[in-house]
This record gives structure tokens, sequence and C-alpha cells, in this order.
């Protein structure tokens, strides 16, 4: 979430460069949205709580098509790569587990074998 956020502001501050070049990015540089919270309210991505959103997961009040796209892009195609990763990590089991599931269980213990300690 953290990379998918630091991609999208990478591509903000991209498009405000092109502003100041005179460079026109069509439909992509204009505002997908604004959610219409003021600069001095704590949920403004520049107000406290914002801000950690903000550096989080790339929150802001008002963003261009552009980021929106770089950023949904990225988590769509980042986040299940991660969950598979880690699933499939989750899901293997250390090997001293798959020694003792492939010991044959079924034969009774000799006295020598019993390690319980209650008899």
């Amino acid at each position: 979430l953290l990379a998918g956020g630091l991609a999208g502001y990478g591509v903000h501050e991209l498009a405000e460069y092109s502003e100041e070049t005179n460079v026109d990015l069509g439909w992509l540089g204009e505002q997908a949205y604004n959610l219409g919270i003021p600069e001095g309210s704590p949920l403004h991505h520049k107000g406290v709580a914002g801000s950690v959103l903000a550096v989080m997961f790339g929150y802001t009040v008002e963003a261009e098509w552009i980021r929106v796209i770089v950023h949904v892009a990225y988590l769509v195609i980042a986040l299940p790569m991660v969950i598979w990763v880690y699933r499939k990590r989750t899901d293997t089991k250390p090997i001293h587990q798959k020694r003792e599931a492939t010991h044959d269980h079924s034969s009774p213990e000799t006295p020598s074998q019993n390690h319980s300690d209650f008899g």
C-alpha cells in the first residue's frame, strides 16, 4: 500500500512539472476527484490525521486521473503478487514436520521409545 501511494505521488509530481513546462497531459492531467475537505481540517492530507494516511496509503483530498490510474494499477498488480507469495510460504510445512508425518506411527512403542514422564 505504501509503494502504491509513492507511485501515485511520484506521478502527481510529474504532472505538476508538466504543467510548469507547458506540456499538456490531456484528460490525464484533469482532476479525477475532490473530497471537498477544507485545508484546516485534520482529515485534509496536510492535516494531522490526513498526513498519516497520506504517508501510509497515498491519501489525498484531490487527485489527477493519472495519479489515480497509476495508484490503482500498482495495487491491482502488486497486492495479488504479495498475497500469493505469503500464502505460498504459510502453506508449506517446515522440514521437521514433513519428516514426522512420513514416519509410521502404527507400530506400538517399546519401553525404550516411550518418552512420557507420566508412565
